[in-house]
């Protein structure tokens, strides 16, 4: 399922490639989804977590398919989650010499609940304030507290950075604190 990140076949082309960063249904449906829409997605997560989620959601028959369809034309690539913010950039930072060429990024998008058991806030949002990439957009998408969501927008130095609640995703009967 996890493919190692050398990504040699897509960076040689020097696509534009949507960074995804989690293993939640979520996080798997957008990457559909902007697929769908003719994009290049990357997607880093715990390969197992990710698996356990295709097959709980089973039942979702067109994603499933779509899912297939997608990684098997390379359109979402997948591969493992990294142990830090900084590895994830330094996979896309240009290198000073240009010896090794680099999938430009269109945006990263953050599901906060799939990275906070192996990224620490503070770590990844310095790493991102750190980045030579500081006219991409972060998307973050989360079950939190929005004045949480706000603290963090404002801690990251970009121009833009947006939130989706994942309530917009899940319409499921539960306490939702959006």
């Amino acid at each position: 399922m996890s493919i190692t990140p050398s990504h040699t076949d897509n960076i040689n082309h020097k696509l534009k490639v949507c960074v995804i960063v989690g293993h939640g249904i979520e996080a798997i449906t957008s990457a559909v989804v902007l697929a769908s829409l003719g994009q290049t997605v990357h997607l880093y997560a715990d390969a197992k977590m990710l698996e356990q989620q295709l097959q709980q959601y089973g039942f979702e028959r067109h994603l499933q398919a779509l899912w297939q369809m997608y990684n098997q034309q390379q359109q979402i690539i997948n591969f493992a989650l990294p142990s830090s913010a900084h590895q994830l950039l330094h996979t896309y930072e240009s290198a000073s010499d240009d010896s090794e060429p680099r999938s430009k990024v269109a945006l990263y998008w953050l599901f906060l609940d799939s990275i906070k058991s192996v990224w620490v806030e503070e770590s990844w949002v310095t790493a991102f304030n750190q980045s030579r990439q500081q006219a991409l957009p972060i998307i973050m998408s989360s079950i939190e507290q929005l004045g949480h969501i706000s603290a963090l927008a404002q801690r990251l130095q970009r121009a833009w950075v947006y939130y989706i609640p994942l309530c917009f995703y899940k319409m499921a009967p539960r306490t939702v604190r959006c």
